[in-house]
């Protein structure tokens, strides 16, 4: 017997009495709060010419439209088959939904379906919007509860965030009753990875990626080749701007969700406890007492951006499509020796420096300034050996902490003169 995710996936989500979440009823008021981030910003300065564009392209020239828009490389795409987003009734194996990110933006498509967006906000953490044309036709970028569902902090740590599942499904994309299915970020088990995903490129075996299961619960490549799937969708011209679900755009992918997750819950507890020390004290925190309370935060925090605790792949060797490369490294700075944190690496890990390129979002640096202050004398402390936290050696601390010099203007402020 299956349960049949696709009909009945957001029934029994919405049937389900959950008491409003602690970011809803604190001070923070997360839903009505208004948000300042790159899709909001984008909403607000979409011009009678834009809307033109929007109302006449096809479904694929509006993604592409809205990638460029937003600095989402369409390279970083990645296919999921599984029914288990809002566009249920859309998606299959030959016609995945697809993924796109950068640094604090997450992007979903489905073909002739509505786009949907995640996005790291500075003051909220994460959060979600649609695009859909309103009544007079005009697209518009709107805030989507619905979403928080799932997304509210069961699955993504406490707080508004991002959520990868790893499902197995049958030949339609629908999930399997009485099958195991696994939440995902970097610090997952390989062998449960990817169930209802296509992976391309060359990453180690053992995932669960590219097949689904038969009447007799036997896995079977979802297609002979993934290639030959996608160019099997059955409509004029081309659903996807590419063919591309790269390992390596999920082992990304996997990273900032853990990242981006922590980040979330941080930045709205510590408004929350601020807020509250506030009413208590009935004084403003001084900038020390502020920066006291983010230091709580940041054992977290710094796990996750010098990945701790993260899987080591054993097995064969990692490669990605060179298109792919060149996209998601021109994302991040280098050094003066070219030294960069996206720099690849083919073996036990996706890339050869143990820090995380999200240092350079928008999201990191314009975290609440405790916060930030806070991380960065994290790392600080951590790369001159002043505290010994990771597993880094002395000469991978030291080729970091100068890298960063190199391209963080922030770290460089601080900690370089």
């Amino acid at each position: 017997m299956k349960i049949l995710y696709g009909t009945f996936y957001w029934l029994l989500a919405a049937s389900v009495a959950v008491a409003l979440e602690w970011y809803e009823i604190s001070a923070i008021k997360y839903s009505e709060s208004q948000p300042n981030n790159p899709v909001s910003q984008l909403g607000e300065v979409l011009k009678k010419e834009d809307q033109e564009y929007l109302k006449s392209a096809d479904p694929l020239k509006r993604l592409q439209w809205v990638l460029e828009k937003l600095k989402v490389p369409e390279e970083t795409q990645t296919l999921v088959f599984s029914k288990t987003s809002a566009q249920t009734r859309l998606i299959s194996p030959t016609r995945p939904r697809a993924l796109y990110y950068n640094d604090d933006v997450y992007v979903g498509y489905v073909p002739y379906g509505f786009l949907e967006f995640v996005v790291a906000d500075p003051k909220l953490g994460m959060v979600f919007y649609t695009m859909e044309p309103d009544k007079k036709g005009d697209f518009r970028f709107k805030r989507d509860a619905s979403c928080l569902l799932c997304h509210g902090g069961g699955r993504s740590g406490g707080a508004p965030g991002l959520v990868m599942r790893s499902m197995q499904t049958d030949r339609y994309g629908e999930v399997v009753s009485g099958t195991q299915d696994y939440n995902v970020d970097s610090r997952t088990p390989y062998n449960h990875r990817w169930g209802g995903w296509y992976v391309t490129g060359a990453v180690p075996k053992g995932h669960l990626g590219n097949r689904v299961l038969d009447e007799e619960l036997k896995p079977q490549l979802a297609a002979e080749n993934i290639y030959d799937q996608m160019k099997a969708v059955p409509v004029d011209g081309h659903l996807y701007p590419n063919q591309l679900s790269e390992g390596g755009a999920l082992l990304a992918f996997e990273h900032q969700i853990r990242v981006h997750n922590v980040m979330s819950y941080i930045i709205l507890k510590f408004r929350q406890r601020v807020i509250l020390k506030k009413t208590i004290l009935n004084r403003d925190l001084t900038e020390a007492e502020a920066l006291d309370l983010a230091k709580q935060y940041m054992p977290d925090l710094l796990g996750a951006l010098f990945k701790v605790g993260d899987l080591k792949l054993e097995g064969e060797d990692i490669e990605v499509a060179p298109e792919f490369k060149a996209a998601f490294e021109a994302l991040s700075p280098a050094d003066s020796k070219g030294r960069s944190l996206r720099k690849f690496r083919s073996y036990e890990r996706l890339l050869q420096y143990p820090l995380s390129y999200l240092v350079y979002s928008e999201s990191f640096n314009k975290m609440p300034a405790p916060l930030r202050s806070a991380a960065l004398a994290g790392i600080h402390d951590e790369l001159t050996n002043k505290t010994q936290t990771t597993e880094i050696s002395r000469g991978m601390k030291k080729r970091l902490h100068e890298i960063l010099l190199g391209t963080h203007e922030e770290y460089f402020k601080r900690y370089g003169l």
